[in-house]
């Protein structure tokens, strides 16, 4: 590793050095003969909402970091970092009021949509995180689709912490909910944010936030009582879609 430093009295002086040492990698890594993305990052607790940051990848078989490449845009970024847009999800729509079911054992994503006979994407996924700022304790819960996986990093951005982590068994049953059947509705106890892929006035299956029982036809906008902030929380996948509208594939680097 290594770490260079320097020194302006400008953002646009930043900048300019910022391109000279990408620019410097860049030629080096050419000059070996090296197939390699400059990838967009994560800054982590080194930088800003200011900062440009890229990680310069080589691609291998055996790398040990996930990157998500756009081929036709050119857009590549880290896993931690990559903004994609779901492809071929189909919601459903419906005027139905919401529905309590029994759903006795059937805890997880994929057993409740078994059940159900309805596709993950059909259902919502409620997970519940201790954070902690200023000196303050809180919970909040991150929504996504079923099928989806929640991004850590894009988390505590959103959230703008540095300490968090999933919340306990025992600090699930503090908040009055029961793992494995939680839902959106405890909005009055813990903060919701709600993965912007989530189409709002779709209807979805729902932890019914009591043992052994779910939702059929929650709509979020209809039934939620809480504020909906939408906020980028997925972790991108193969098959997504990049905000141009490209197909993505996912390569290893080091």
């Amino acid at each position: 590793m290594k770490d260079a430093y320097s020194f302006h009295d400008s953002w646009e002086s930043l900048r300019a050095t910022y391109e000279d040492m990408y620019r410097a990698y860049s030629n080096t890594f050419q000059r070996l003969g090296l197939k390699f993305f400059a990838v967009e990052a994560d800054a982590g607790s080194m930088g800003s909402g200011e900062n440009r940051t890229h990680e310069f990848q080589v691609l291998a078989d055996s790398g040990e970091d996930l990157l998500v490449y756009d081929e036709k845009s050119g857009y590549a970024a880290n896993i931690e970092k990559a903004q994609t847009k779901r492809a071929g999800v189909n919601f459903l729509f419906t005027k139905e009021a919401q529905q309590e079911v029994a759903t006795p054992g059937k805890s997880s994503i994929e057993d409740v949509c078994q059940l159900l006979k309805t596709d993950q994407h059909q259902s919502l996924k409620c997970l519940v995180y201790y954070t902690h700022k200023d000196k303050r304790d809180r919970y909040v819960m991150a929504i996504l689709l079923g099928d989806d996986q929640l991004n850590e990093v894009k988390l505590a951005n959103a959230l703008d912490v540095k300490i968090y982590r999933p919340a306990t068994d025992h600090e699930i049953q503090s908040l009055g909910l029961s793992k494995g059947f939680i839902g959106p509705m405890a909005f009055d106890k813990i903060e919701c944010l709600w993965d912007s892929s989530i189409d709002v006035n779709a209807a979805y299956i729902v932890g019914a936030s009591k043992p052994n029982f779910h939702l059929k036809n929650f709509i979020p906008s209809r039934d939620f009582k809480g504020t909906i902030k939408p906020v980028d929380l997925r972790l991108a996948k193969e098959g997504d879609l990049s905000l141009k509208g490209n197909p993505v594939v996912l390569k290893k680097g080091i």
